[in-house]
């Protein structure tokens, strides 16, 4: 077995086995790369990989040399995120670790994040997306959540920022003419930062019209569980939305084919 450790990624060479190929698929994050024949995994899930088929020196060093630069980065990432806390003007404070989970965000421009149900996802997207609408002030947030939840976001903005803060959401309801016209004034109007609706209604096609067109700094999915079958409809709509950030939130394990 051949392995090259490179841009954050391993790549993996071997002579045909359905044997050895089987336990490559119990890997996480697993790619086959057809042209070139090799088999690629993300170079933090070098565990899983030595756990299966034992230590390798040179990808061992490399995975440690990785993870001292992540954790150094995400270090500063909080720093820096603390060093803002008391611009937000927030009635609660979050916990470190919900710090740390909002840092998390803010490092990794498309991840998911994964708390135990009822630790606190949600304030963690929230003071990340809160850090990048400070950035310019018209950053447009895309909060998409089952239905059952989205009164849930408005008591945490509430909770964390106040009454006022509520000014800057849309919530997406109603028939057809009022979803219209919330979608009007959420694009023309600068202060309107987030716009919260359920999954339901992104696989409606004047819905989806409107979203596919915005460019939003950051997308969170709620619940990203809800999509986690790519060949669902609902998932095929999300591929196109134009996003600088897209960020999952859920607190159930994810199959290792996700």
């Amino acid at each position: 077995m051949n392995l090259i450790p490179k841009e954050d990624k391993i790549y993996i060479s071997f002579p045909y086995d359905p044997e050895v190929i089987q336990k490559i698929k119990e890997i996480p994050g697993r790619i086959w790369d057809p042209v070139n024949k090799v088999w690629i995994i993300p170079v933090q899930n070098y565990p899983y990989f030595s756990t299966i088929f034992g230590e390798n020196d040179k990808c061992k060093i490399y995975y440690e040399e990785y993870i001292r630069k992540e954790s150094s980065e995400l270090n500063n990432k909080i720093l820096e995120l603390e060093s803002k806390l008391e611009s937000f003007k927030l009635l609660s404070q979050p916990f470190k670790y919900q710090i740390e989970g909002s840092a998390f965000l803010l490092k990794n421009k498309q991840v998911v994040l994964n708390f135990d149900l009822g630790t606190g996802k949600t304030i963690c997207a929230l003071v990340a997306s809160l850090a990048l609408v400070k950035e310019d002030g018209k950053s447009k947030i895309l909060v998409i959540t089952p239905s059952s939840l989205k009164q849930s976001w408005i008591n945490e903005m509430e909770k964390f920022f106040g009454k006022e803060f509520l000014s800057l959401v849309s919530v997406v309801k109603g028939e057809r003419k009022d979803r219209e016209k919330i979608y009007f004034e959420f694009l023309h109007r600068d202060y309107k930062n987030y716009l919260i609706m359920n999954y339901e209604l992104v696989r409606n096609s004047m819905d989806f019209e409107f979203l596919k067109d915005v460019d939003w700094k950051c997308v969170v999915l709620d619940e990203v569980s809800r999509i986690k079958n790519f060949r669902t409809q609902t998932f095929k709509y999300m591929i196109f939305l134009r996003a600088q950030y897209m960020w999952g939130l859920t607190g159930y394990v994810l199959e290792n084919s996700l």
